[in-house]
């Protein structure tokens, strides 16, 4: 591989076991690319190594792509015919993925410690590190782990979250370093029993509650000092879980100063919303970063507003991915299945009309006459019901001003602000917000509704549900949903699920193949939703529970069987 330019860093490759992505950090050596192993022995090609020209921030490598680096939203993107994206963070650190990198992956507290450890060694123990086996890195990494640390190491979170362009306008005097409306881990974290939010300390006193200690499993009565969060019952069940300090605590402090960022009373940004898509400007769908940028969103210069902005947008966003024409989840990526093309293809004949606009006049503009609006059902509607009417909006301008009625279902669908309490009525109550979106309330559960016949009939081309989190096979939920799946199911049209993390989703997932699985056609098989929230959340009820909002996905529909002549052949037509 060539010698990289003087000005810029060369980085080497630190490869991973829970992820196949690739840690970068500066390297000793300015002018070579040393490839490395970290826990265990990995083979990297040079195609993948990836320079970062400090200056420009242009890239360079032999990667057998073309890469494009931008300045776009505090982070350098590159994109390649490989689909693989890398970002850099302004604490000294990139990770470059070969497919989809999950947002809780930026953040590796025990990746630092050990690169701050292995670059202090000479080039010599780098080599032989290499040519170490597999066993042997694997019997010293769980060594490591089996031990339990007599003082745990705080997480290595970044010192500043300001980006380069925060930095220069400090430097020439345009910015105060210390300003409060520029949030910092350091002047966001608060422990939560001595939080300046009474609202944060009220839930320190209900973890304390309703948890467990996961050592223990007594009564939560000791706050960790690393993440600020009440987690175990005394100071040596904490020290005895090797687990919180290596994975739990890191995600629980980030999701601390999240929770004080946002009720720090500062200016968000963040939450401006653009207005509707020019038309001879295309949105990429591949992730956050080209999503953001293509639809002219703020720019994110810092993690905090990275994380707040894609909390409230993941709903609008992951509907908008699903049923978009240049969606990430295409057919032959071994996610969306021929059924589901056949679903999607539906619904997008919809929203994509394909008839010549009409001309009132010879010098008017060309005007769409759009059919019935386009029904997309949303089941078990909590805080996504809640969301101010511009954020849905943006679901609209996602597509070329399509006719958008959205119903929301469920008992807690409809919330009183000024009450302070759910509303139940036996009517629906609807508003019309633009002349392209209408939205409904519906307060009682979609097997009830569906037995008036409220909603019917369904037509594949116009309706579609969405279940966020709903927690199918939760023993506490599945009684009731047991009873509203037949309905689903019988209407024939896509639906689409998403979970908390993994483990939500795959329960859901197990639950619904066991109970129904004669009776549905797999439209996208599970896996990680590209635009899940950014911004971690803590569960009072098991703090070790760290999720983030839509974090996986999958899609089902009511089988649909081959129509079949008085004969016994085919007409190769579904019903």
């Amino acid at each position: 591989m060539a010698a990289l330019p003087n000005s810029t860093l060369a980085y080497s490759v630190v490869a991973r076991v829970r992820n196949p992505a690739l840690l970068l950090r500066p390297s000793s050596s300015s002018s070579s690319v040393v490839a490395c192993n970290c826990a265990a022995r990995a083979s990297i090609s040079t195609r993948s190594v990836i320079a970062i020209t400090t200056r420009s921030f242009s890239l360079c490598a032999a990667t057998g792509g073309v890469y494009r680096g931008a300045r776009s939203h505090g982070r350098v993107s590159a994109t390649s015919k490989r689909s693989r994206s890398l970002r850099y963070h302004h604490d000294g650190y990139a990770i470059i993925s070969k497919q989809s990198l999950p947002r809780h992956d930026l953040y590796h507290t025990r990746h630092a410690s050990s690169i701050a450890t292995a670059s202090n060694k000479p080039s010599s123990s780098s080599s032989s590190s290499s040519s170490s086996s597999p066993a042997s890195a694997s019997a010293s990494a769980s060594a490591s782990a089996s031990s339990s640390p007599a003082s745990p190491l705080p997480p290595t979170l970044p010192s500043s979250s300001l980006s380069l362009w925060d930095k220069l306008k400090i430097k020439i005097g345009l910015k105060k370093k210390d300003d409060p409306n520029v949030p910092t881990f350091e002047n966001r974290f608060h422990p939560w029993e001595s939080s300046p939010s009474p609202a944060l300390r009220s839930r320190a006193e209900l973890i304390k509650v309703v948890a467990k200690c996961p050592v223990t499993h007594k009564d939560i009565k000791f706050s960790c000092p690393n993440c600020g969060i009440p987690t175990h019952h005394d100071e040596q069940a904490w020290l005895q879980d090797a687990f919180h300090h290596e994975y739990v605590c890191e995600r629980l402090a980030l999701a601390n100063v999240y929770e004080h960022d946002i009720r720090s009373g500062r200016t968000f940004s963040e939450f401006e919303m653009p207005p509707a898509q020019e038309k001879d400007i295309a949105i990429n769908f591949d992730n956050w970063d080209t999503f953001l940028y293509t639809r002219d969103y703020h720019s994110m210069d810092s993690d905090f507003e990275f994380a707040h902005a894609t909390k409230v947008l993941t709903f609008p966003a992951t509907i908008g991915s699903v049923l978009h024409q240049d969606s990430p989840y295409i057919y032959g990526g071994k996610r969306l299945t021929i059924e589901g093309l056949k679903s999607l293809v539906a619904i997008r004949y919809t929203l994509f009309p394909t008839t010549p606009p009409l001309r009132d006049s010879s010098n008017s503009e060309p005007v769409i006459r759009r059919g019935p609006p386009i029904r997309i059902f949303i089941l078990g509607a909590r805080a996504e019901s809640q969301l101010p009417y511009e954020i849905w909006m943006q679901l609209v301008y996602m597509f070329d001003l399509p006719n958008v009625h959205l119903h929301f279902i469920g008992p807690e669908a409809l919330f009183d602000r000024r009450k302070q309490q759910y509303v139940f009525t036996t009517t629906p109550v609807s508003e019309r917000i633009s002349p392209n979106l209408a939205v409904s309330f519906h307060t009682d559960y979609f097997n009830v509704i569906h037995d008036t016949q409220a909603f019917t009939p369904y037509d594949p081309y116009y309706d579609v549900f969405f279940l966020f989190h709903p927690g199918l096979g939760a023993p506490e939920a599945m009684d009731r949903w047991i009873k509203s799946m037949p309905a689903l199911l019988e209407s024939k049209c896509a639906i689409f699920i998403t979970g908390f993390h993994e483990a939500d989703n795959k329960r859901d997932w197990e639950w619904t193949n066991e109970n129904f699985g004669d009776e549905l056609d797999v439209l996208l098989n599970p896996g990680e939703n590209v635009f899940s929230s950014a911004k971690w959340e803590i569960n009072d009820m098991d703090p070790q529970d760290v999720y983030q909002t839509n974090q996986w996905i999958f899609g089902i529909r009511g089988k649909r069987y081959p129509a079949v002549l008085q004969g016994g052949s085919h007409n190769g037509n579904s019903t």
